[in-house]
């Protein structure tokens, strides 16, 4: 994961990045399991992703992606890793009929991951002002509040 740029200094960046590590080191037990054929822990594995990337891919989204992609020259490159998640999401819904396709969904979700720690969150550090860092701020507390609130 990304440690040159500062980034990590950010409240919502050191959670997000947090979570990337979380939710890499699972991938990467997923990915062991079905190649090692352990069908009951990849499925296991599976589960365990799906439910850190939920509430990780909220707060992207609603967070982050929702005031970087507001830029112009940000709001392509935001766009790609909106369908990534979608797609990544799609892949590995249960039940799964198609492992390889989750494996594909694994590699998918390791360069997502790249291209957030390496490109996303390097330039919302040096794109955002302290108004959008306030609002991306705003954002994620309200993303924890209501996640709180759906777990009581």
């Amino acid at each position: 994961m990304c440690n040159y740029c500062g980034c990590r200094a950010i409240p919502a960046i050191a959670e997000l990045t947090d979570q990337h590590e979380e939710i890499a080191e699972v991938a990467g037990d997923l990915e062991r399991a079905i190649v090692a054929e352990r069908w009951p822990e990849a499925t296991e594995h599976l589960t365990h992703l799906r439910r850190l990337l939920t509430p990780h891919v909220a707060l992207e989204e609603a967070a982050l992606f929702s005031v970087m992609g507001a830029l112009d020259e940000f709001a392509e490159g935001v766009g790609v890793l909106y369908d990534d998640h979608d797609d990544i999401d799609s892949a590995l819904e249960q039940p799964i009929s198609d492992w390889s396709r989750v494996r594909v969904a694994v590699h998918q979700l390791f360069e997502h991951i790249d291209r957030e720690e390496h490109g996303l969150f390097p330039a919302s550090l040096a794109t955002f002002t302290n108004d959008q860092w306030d609002s991306v701020h705003e954002l994620q507390a309200r993303i924890h509040a209501d996640h709180l609130e759906q777990l009581a």
